[in-house]
C-alpha cells in the first residue's frame, strides 16, 4: 500500500490502529510506511513499530532454531531504521514547538 492510502473517517480509526498493531507486516508494505501514516499519532506509530520489531525477532529466533517455514530475510534492520526516523521526526516537531511554549508561558 502506498503511504497515505489509509484514509478513514474517525469511526474507523480504532480498527485501523488495531489492525496495524496486530499485523503490521501485512498492513504495511514496509516499516517506513508506518512513519508516514497520517492516521496514527507518534505514540501509536512507535507501538506498531515496536510490535513489528518483536515479530521480526521471533521469526529470526524460529529461523535460527531450524524452522524452515520461517526462512526469509529479516526486516529487523528496516524496522529499527523506521523507529529512528520516527524519533528524529518527533524530536524535530517538539523542537519547533518549544519557542511557542516559552512565549505562551511568558
Amino acid at each position: 500500500m502506498a503511504p497515505g492510502s489509509h484514509n478513514y473517517g474517525a469511526g474507523a480509526q480504532a480498527a485501523h490502529i488495531q489492525t496495524a498493531l496486530s499485523e503490521p507486516e501485512t498492513f504495511y508494505a514496509c516499516p517506513m510506511e508506518v512513519v508516514d501514516d497520517p492516521v496514527l499519532a507518534p505514540d501509536e506509530k512507535r507501538a506498531v513499530l515496536k510490535n513489528w520489531a518483536w515479530n521480526e525477532y521471533l521469526i529470526d529466533l524460529a529461523t535460527a532454531e531450524g524452522m524452515p517455514e520461517n526462512a526469509r530475510p529479516t526486516r529487523l534492520d528496516e524496522v529499527e531504521l523506521a523507529l529512528l526516523a520516527l524519533e528524529g521526526s518527533t524530536q524535530r516537531f517538539q523542537t519547533r514547538l518549544s519557542p511557542v511554549r516559552s512565549r505562551i508561558a511568558a
